[in-house]
C-alpha cells in the first residue's frame, strides 16, 4: 500500500493540508472535532509518520551572550535554570 499523502488525508477529513499538519505536529488552533476527523482519516488511510519526520528534541536550551567579561552575562544561565525544570530541557553553555 502506498503511503497516504497530506493531500489525501485533508480531502478525506474535509480540511486543509495546513490543518492536517497542525494535527500531526500537535499544534494549537484545531478544534477537538476537527482533530478527531483528521485522526480518523489518518487511521482509515493507514498513515504512518516517516521516521525522518518524527519529532527530534535533545532538550537543550541555548543561550548566546555578547561577552563573558561583563559580570551580568555569565550569571544569566544560572538565573534561567529555575524556568527549566518540568520542561524536559536542560541549560548548557559553551565557550
Amino acid at each position: 500500500m502506498m503511503a497516504a499523502r497530506l493531500e489525501q488525508i485533508a480531502r478525506q477529513a474535509g480540511v486543509s493540508k495546513a490543518t492536517v499538519s497542525r494535527v500531526l505536529n500537535e499544534r494549537p488552533g484545531v478544534s477537538a472535532r476537527t482533530r478527531m476527523a483528521v485522526m480518523a482519516a489518518l487511521e482509515s488511510l493507514g498513515y504512518e509518520r516517516p521516521s525522518t519526520l518524527r519529532p527530534r528534541s535533545f532538550g537543550l536550551v541555548g543561550l548566546i551572550v555578547p561577552e563573558l567579561q561583563n559580570p551580568i552575562f555569565p550569571s544569566t544561565p544560572r538565573s534561567s535554570r529555575p524556568t527549566s525544570p518540568g520542561t524536559g530541557s536542560r541549560p548548557c553553555s559553551a565557550r
